[in-house]
């Protein structure tokens, strides 16, 4: 991600930026062809970025930690075309989140310190992918179907300006901005019976990012 609002202290490329995360889904099925889906859970956040101090002119990196919060997120996805084992899907999604900020280490002097006046931040993304998948049944009713997705996606994380109290002044941390917006995904899913399914998916370029799930039908 990228800073696009700054203080002084606070300009260009954010190091690294991660987001852990543990949801539940409940999805509504139309057709077999089509799923609508909610999402509900926990993400952290963690941030490193370049600092450079005004008094000094020094060079140097802080990290800010957010504690777990609730998040939510919808989206649908399905098939557009079919012919035999080999498809092709889309899927669209938006995700929301109000962590707090917890707490601040700044490199130079070792010391964990706290915002002056924390505030509810907001994370939003939302995405869109497209690509093929081809399915293959096996002889004991259990199916698999890898695939390869092209996607877009864009996030955007408002810290509401948190300020820190420094030895040589304070600092204001800027809002982000996602600086690539088009990556792609691989993975594969799996369906053990008419009750059971299971899902991998590693992502790349835009995000890098692993995903796990697995899901019982009603």
């Amino acid at each position: 991600m990228e800073v696009v609002e700054h203080g002084p202290n606070s300009k260009g490329q954010v190091q690294e930026f991660s987001i852990a995360s543990n949801m539940g889904t409940l999805v509504l099925n139309w057709d077999r062809t089509w799923d609508f889906f909610i999402v509900v859970g926990g993400s952290s956040f963690f941030q490193r970025t370049p600092f450079t101090d005004t008094g000094t002119g020094l060079k140097t990196m802080i990290e800010m930690r957010y504690p777990a919060a609730a998040c939510w997120g919808i989206g649908w996805r399905g098939t557009l075309w079919e012919y035999h084992g080999l498809g092709v899907g889309c899927e669209a999604e938006y995700f929301e989140v109000r962590p707090t900020l917890g707490s601040f280490f700044f490199y130079d002097d070792g010391l964990t310190s706290y915002p002056i006046k924390p505030a509810a931040s907001k994370y939003v993304d939302w995405q869109f992918a497209l690509g093929p998948s081809y399915t293959i049944h096996t002889c004991h009713g259990t199916s698999f179907s890898p695939y390869i997705a092209w996607k877009y996606s864009r996030a955007f994380f408002n810290q509401k300006n948190p300020r820190f109290d420094l030895a040589n002044g304070s600092l204001i941390q800027g809002n982000l901005i996602s600086a690539r917006q088009n990556g792609y995904a691989v993975g594969m899913s799996a369906i053990f019976s008419e009750l059971a399914g299971a899902t991998i998916e590693a992502r790349f370029v835009g995000d890098s990012a692993l995903f796990v799930s697995a899901e019982m039908r009603f």
